[in-house]
Parts: C-alpha cells; structure tokens; sequence
C-alpha cells in the first residue's frame, strides 16, 4: 500500500514529501496499531507555530488508516476528526518517520525535528493543551493602515484554503490556492535570504519601508515583513486592521500569536519569538492589486 509522509517545516515553500517502502509502510501501520492511550486532542488542533509542525501521512481512501491523512505530531497520533486520537508517549511514530527520510533538503530541515524530539510529549501536551485555555491579553497595538485586513482566521483556517495558501499569499491577503513566492510572478527566482527575498517582493509590487510608524491612507495599502530561515526558507507577517500582526506558517493555520504563544505586537523584536527564522529582513507596505504567485 503506497503511503506518502510529508514533513511539516517550513512556512513559504513547499514543505518536502516522500513515498514510504512497503516495509517502512508495514512498520509504521504496526507502530500505529500498538498504540493504546487514547486522547480527545487532534494533532491539527494545537496553535500554529514556526518549524516543526508535525507529519501527516496520506493513503488511499479506505485503507487501514480510516482515511485519507493522518497527522502525528508533538506524540499525537491523530487518524482524523471522525476518531479519538492516540497518545505515543515516548514519540516513536515520529522517530520512525523521520528515519525514512532521505538525506539532502529532508535531512537539513530534520534538525527542527531532531531539536522537537529531545522534548517528552507529556511537556509538550501540557503546553499546547494551556495555550487552548489560556488567552493571552490583548496588547495596546496601534492601528497605521486603513486598509489593514481584518484578523479573520476563520477565512483561511478552513477546506480548501487552509492546505494550499503560505505565508506570502496571507501577507498580501490573496488565496490563490498556491504557495506564492516572491517574485515568481515576475520570472525572478529567489534565495532563501533577506536581500534575494526583498528584491523578489519589490519586482511583485511591494515597497521597502524603514518601519511601520507612518500613518498609511485608504488606498496606500498595508504593512507586512520578512523574516528568513537562512539557506533555507522565508517567512512573512503582515500587520491587520487592530494594529497587531498575524502570520500563516505553511499549511497550517493563521494566528496572531508567536512560537511562545503571545500576541505579535512588532515582528522585528527579540521578544517576538520566530523560531528558527532568526533573520529579521525588514519591513515593506503591500496593497490590493499587486501580482503575486
């Protein structure tokens, strides 16, 4: 039975894929079946954050997983909404994914995992299961552009966007159903670093700004900003109609809240906890109408 891993890592580009052999499948479905603790949480259901995010394996419809993806995750095993998920205390289901993965790209993005795995899944789970529970308090943002979008992660959070829309496509407010890119638009081919990544976003349309502290006017459009994974990825946020800021890690869902799980006042800050994306690139001011893909 072909099953097809896909590792949950990056936020712009697409996140690396590949096919299990049979007796890799064999030993993963085993694994899966010997699992005995069940648990109401979802892998799918935590908070977004930056880096490593998880697996999902996808078979074909009707096979022993009971549907098309399973998502495991931070030693949740979840087979989808319609059944209880499975708790791998020791996170072996994890392990043995990320052992049938080839080397090169796969084998430079398993260090986010590596560094995950080093973490007892109970410590993780108390973790997530607080940031459900605990909101944390609204901070005094100040509002700088009239045609901020609203933060409204019920738009994107949802069949089909959730799946096919980055980071770049919430900046600039377009569900395109594609993970856009920089520049692409415009025949230019970036590097995942700060100066390719912004010379990308200025031939899509994009303006560089020094900060976000000047009032922008209906029509001026909106602030957004980049952060890179050096070498390796690119990751945008964008500041909404409240004067916070909201981000879209990759597939997973849009939030306004950072990898610590407080709300993103100011991108650029050392406070604001990006994960591995330790290069802050700038700021920049999008609006409707730019062409993106």
């Amino acid at each position: 039975m072909p099953l097809v891993v896909t590792l949950h890592v990056y936020s712009q580009r697409r996140d690396p894929s590949w096919i299990l052999a049979d007796d890799q499948a064999q030993d993963f479905l085993e694994r899966v079946r010997a699992l005995e603790i069940r648990t109401p949480l979802k892998a799918r259901g935590f908070p977004s954050r930056l880096g490593y995010r998880g697996f999902s394996v996808t078979a074909v419809p009707g096979s022993l997983l009971g549907g098309p993806r399973l998502a495991v995750r931070d030693g949740i095993v979840d087979p989808g909404e319609s059944q209880a998920s499975f708790f791998d205390p020791d996170r072996s289901v994890e392990r043995s994914l990320l052992s049938t993965a080839a080397g090169g790209e796969v084998g430079i993005a398993a260090l986010d995992v590596e560094e995950s795995l080093a973490r007892p899944a109970d410590e993780l789970i108390q973790e997530q299961a607080e940031a459900l529970v605990l909101q944390p308090p609204v901070p005094n943002c100040t509002p700088k552009a009239a045609d901020a979008p609203l933060f409204d992660p019920s738009a994107w959070n949802v069949a089909p966007f959730l799946d096919d829309n980055n980071c770049y496509n919430y900046a600039n407010n377009q569900r395109l159903m594609d993970f856009s890119v920089p520049g692409l638009a415009h025949s230019f081919k970036i590097k995942n670093a700060c100066d390719s990544a912004l010379q990308g976003a200025l031939k899509d349309g994009l303006l560089k700004v020094n900060d976000f502290s000047a009032q922008l006017q209906p029509g001026e459009g909106w602030y957004v900003a980049l952060a890179v994974r050096p070498g390796h990825d690119c990751h945008w946020y964008r500041q909404d109609a409240n004067g916070c800021w909201s981000h879209k890690p990759g597939v997973d869902e849009a939030t306004n809240l950072d990898n610590s799980k407080n709300i993103i006042t100011d991108p650029s800050l050392t406070s604001c906890d990006r994960g591995p994306y330790t290069d802050f690139c700038g700021f920049m001011v999008t609006k409707k109408g730019v062409v993106i893909h």
